[in-house]
């Protein structure tokens, strides 16, 4: 794999020695690396230990440090035994210089480290970001002194620590024989004035040796680094770049053959005190400072190099009620980041660079055992689940008219109705449960179940039951995102006990901070969850804060995973995903806490082509997966809804960012999650032992229709099935074959259904087949069947347009997000309603031959000139044409197949807006 490999030989004492501790290290990527390796043990000897594999161990703060040579998807054993390795050669050390120290490698000098400091005043910004106009000019190194306080067969640990304005900083080096140097560096403030804005940052400047090339990794994208050089400083479009962290790695080639790769951790902003009540919780509260993690920058001049960690520095207007701007931590508080270089004479790629540093900064999970450690490095597969909320989402709300029991105009009402007569919509809801699980999901999160609190609590619970046991049958398990009292949680958790894998307190409110009277309530709900149920995980959720989970700690406050919630808001944004995934990794990794992401989508890429989108879509999710550093991963959110006032609620921003539209006819890009579920679920799970594609059937006029469904068995042994046919649309199906089949490995089986509907009414129609194994394993089958047809209009509605033929709606280029959302809603209703495809697309990108049947949503200074075989519909504004819409919504939908209004009638009322967990009933 690298040039470099070191041998070593046992000297005494390893051979007629039982071995002390055996550690097992698993790595779960699919390439190789080389890098050292902190393991945890339960018994600890300080006395000198080699491995197996003849490497000396070394200890520090009682861990056991060893270098680890990794294939792809290896795993290796090693056991400790009391002795000493052979010396290896000259290998790699530095040498205190001045106020720095020199990198020596085989002898040969590899330049000078120093480090500095830039503390300086700043005015308030308002989110204008000024980075440092020349920090080679500027630079002035600490007055640092080195000594080594600890020699050994591994490395040296030098540490020096000065302070200065204010700020001690503290930096201890580990210098490895086998040629890699930690940097560890603490910085805390000792007497700074923690109220005055302020810049920040740590400067560590590498004066190198005759360059050949340099190339830096910026947020995953690869830059050339000339003499007279900076990255980015977070510049370009898109908001989400001021929570970019900065420089990943930076790879220098030395014009005498050696190559140094720095690469950064990723370290966690700190968050302060806020004594103010203008924030999202009207009270005091612990607010992320700055931004989410700490920023890491560089600059460069010729034979320089200057690696610069911003500790406070200027935040975004989009992020000024999240965090707090150019903020010191409070005084005897601070902030710990780390970098590590690896040394070698030409032998590490930029490919081979990226890997390492993705294997260095991963979810790298510890468990200690009787005999000594598991170190797993990335998980070795993934959870996924995806976020479905019937009791909201199958609800409907057409601005004026909307659904009678909904409580609110917010993204997430509750439709009241859809609860309290339940039975209308269990079909839906047991047809939803199903696609999720032919998806492949194996986990579904119930978002804001308190919504449900305000229903009757008798039928609350027949509801709860109905849905938990659904979930029961189908082997799914739940997330339950609530805020609820301890005695209710209590009460859920222990009648749900086999279906519920983990509690989510309080969506999301870590994001906006922590309010200082909830530290002692969330004490309490964890008790309760934990006094009912040991074995539930409880978290609480940030978005990329992982610093607000320390301040969690200090406060007292216990969670079990590390739970964040991350969306990619642009094209640019795209190669950000590992990036977020890494902080978290990297974070959960030194807390020991299993990571999760509980929501994880695209946003405001509405107006792209559905084809479009699913090019693109692959990225935005794997870009997070082939980190490995995350086991639970959600999607948010499943199916597309008509539940938020599309003026109030869906109108504020553009997602529709779900998997499935209205009619539950899959969207393109869950074409491209299911395979990435294939790809990374584990590997006894059903989805990668049976494939099985997304069938689809069109009746013929006399409401009759005949699938072939096939499947394949993926496994190395033969599959003794049992095979049922399930749907919850009043179709008659026929299993035309024996129920009870054996399919040998590799083998496809076909099975034929026969399927008759009551009578030829439009829509789109679902069925399933129920596949369940004499082992236990549950596999289902999807199909969907296409009524297709005019549907079903008011009398008095439209008249002069053929809704019989294939319909595109359209709307202009410079339509506003409300009739943008107007259009979406036209479109998904009409799609559903008459069991036909209805793209929906900006009026530049419908194709040629689609132009000739168009609805066409827009305000009159958008309208084109109308033309033969077109539907406009308009009015003088986007109010006017929002509400032209819903009432041709309204023309057919109240008869449509699919629509609640038919089943429980609409109502006219004005509702209060909401969203605001702490005011849900």
């Amino acid at each position: 794999m690298f040039n470099v490999m070191l041998a070593a030989a046992l000297v005494s004492g390893s051979v007629a020695v039982h071995a002390e501790s055996t550690i097992v290290l698993r790595n779960n990527h699919e390439f190789g690396w080389r890098m050292p390796v902190r393991v945890h043990l339960a018994a600890t000897n300080n006395g000198p230990q080699v491995g197996s594999d003849g490497q000396p161990v070394q200890w520090l703060d009682g861990d056991a440090v060893l270098i680890a040579a990794m294939m792809p998807s290896e795993e290796k054993r090693i056991e400790l035994h009391p002795g000493h390795a052979a010396p290896v050669g000259p290998g790699f050390k530095i040498e205190t210089d001045g106020p720095g120290v020199r990198l020596i490698d085989a002898g040969q000098k590899l330049g000078r480290l120093s480090w500095g400091l830039d503390l300086h005043p700043v005015k308030a910004t308002k989110g204008e970001l000024v980075p440092p106009a020349n920090v080679d000019a500027e630079f002035k190194p600490l007055s640092l002194k080195f000594h080594r306080e600890e020699h050994g067969p591994m490395f040296d640990r030098w540490l020096a620590q000065t302070t200065q304005a204010g700020l001690q900083v503290r930096i201890e080096l580990l210098a490895y024989v086998s040629e890699f140097l930690d940097i560890n560096i603490h910085v805390t403030n000792a007497s700074a004035d923690a109220e005055a804005k302020t810049y920040a940052a740590v400067i560590c400047r590498w004066e190198q040796p005759a360059l050949s090339s340099q190339t830096l990794c910026y947020n995953n994208r690869k830059l050339a680094l000339s003499d007279h050089d900076r990255s980015p400083y977070r510049s370009g479009p898109g908001r989400q770049q001021f929570v970019q962290r900065g420089a990943d790695w930076v790879r220098s080639a030395l014009k005498n053959g050696w190559i140094v790769a720095w690469m950064n951790d990723f370290a966690p902003s700190f968050t302060v005190l806020d004594n103010t009540t203008n924030n999202t919780f009207h009270q005091p509260r612990y607010a992320g400072a700055n931004l989410s993690q700490l920023g890491w920058e560089v600059q460069s001049a010729p034979h320089r190099l200057y690696s610069i960690t911003e500790i406070a520095r200027a935040d975004s207007n989009n992020y000024h009620d999240r965090l707090t701007e150019n903020v010191l931590p409070a005084k005897g508080e601070g902030v710990s980041f780390s970098s590590r270089l690896f040394l070698t004479w030409g032998g590490m790629s930029e490919a081979q660079a990226d890997q390492t540093f993705v294997a260095y900064t991963s979810y790298n999970a510890q468990h200690v055992t009787p005999e000594g450690a598991t170190v797993a490095f990335g998980t070795p597969n993934i959870r996924f689940g995806t976020s479905y909320f019937p009791y909201s989402t199958l609800g409907e709300n057409f601005d004026d008219l909307k659904l009678p029991g909904m409580d609110r105009e917010s993204f997430w009402p509750l439709a009241a109705d859809t609860v309290l007569q339940w039975k209308l919509f269990a079909d839906d809801i047991c047809r939803d449960l199903r696609i999720a699980k032919a998806m492949g999901f194996q986990l579904i999160r119930l978002h804001h179940l308190e919504l449900l609190a305000a229903i009757p609590a008798d039928i609350r619970q027949e509801y709860l039951d109905f849905l938990f046991g659904q979930l029961r049958e189908l082997k799914l398990r739940a997330l339950l995102d609530v805020y609820a009292s301890p005695a209710q949680l209590r009460e859920l958790v222990a009648r749900y006990r086999d279906v519920v894998d983990g509690v989510e307190l309080e969506n999301e409110t870590l994001i906006w901070g922590i309010p200082l009277d909830r530290p002692e309530q969330w004490k309490a709900e964890y008790d309760a969850v934990k006094q009912t149920a040991p074995e539930i995980p409880v978290n609480l959720t940030g978005y990329n804060n992982t610093g607000m989970f320390n301040r969690l700690e200090q406060l007292g406050v216990k969670f079990d995973r590390v739970d964040l919630h991350s969306y990619i808001d642009s094209l640019e944004l795209i190669p950000d995903a590992r990036g977020y995934a890494l902080a978290l990794g990297s974070y959960a990794s030194k807390v020991e806490k299993p990571p999760m992401i509980s929501e994880w989508n695209w946003r405001s890429l509405t107006r792209m082509s559905e084809e479009a989108r699913a090019k693109i879509y692959p990225p935005i999710i794997d870009n997070a997966l082939a980190t490995r550093a995350i086991p639970d991963f959600y999607e948010f959110q499943f199916n597309e809804t008509m539940a938020p006032n599309p003026r109030l609620g869906r109108g504020n921003v553009l997602r529709h960012y779900e998997l499935l539209n209205l009619s539950r006819r899959p969207k393109a890009e869950a074409f491209e999650l299911m395979k990435l579920i294939q790809h990374y679920s584990p590997s006894n799970d059903s989805i990668r032992i049976i494939d099985a594609p997304h069938v689809v059937e069109m009746s013929d006029e006399h409401s009759h229709a005949q699938f072939q469904i096939p499947f394949t068995n993926l496994s190395a042994a033969p599959l003794h099935l049992t095979a049922s046919v399930e749907n919850f649309d009043g179709m008659k199906t026929d299993l035309r074959t024996n129920a009870t089949l054996t399919v040998a490995p590799g083998q496809t089986a076909v099975l034929p259904i026969a399927v008759t509907l009551p009578a030829y009414v439009p829509g789109f129609y679902h069925l399933f087949v129920r596949l369940e194994s004499d082992t236990g394993l549950l596999r289902y089958l999807w199909a969907e069947l296409r009524v297709p047809n005019a549907p079903e209009m008011e009398p008095g509605s439209v008249t002069n347009f053929n809704f019989s033929m294939t319909t595109t709606v359209a709307y202009g280029e410079k339509a506003t997000v409300l009739e943008v959302e107007t259009a979406f809603a036209i479109g998904q209703t009409l799609e559903s309603a008459s069991g036909m495809v209805v793209p929906i697309l900006p009026l530049n990108d419908v194709p040629k031959d689609a132009l000739s049947h168009i609805i066409f949503v827009g305000s009159d200074k958008e309208t084109p000139p109308a033309q033969r075989g077109w539907l406009m519909i308009g009015g003088k504004n986007t109010r006017e044409v929002e509400r032209a819409g819903m009432k041709f919504i309204l023309s057919y939908w109240t008869k449509a197949r699919d629509s609640a209004a038919r089943k429980v009638g609409l109502a006219r009322k004005d509702l209060p807006k909401g969203g605001d967990a702490a005011k849900l009933p």
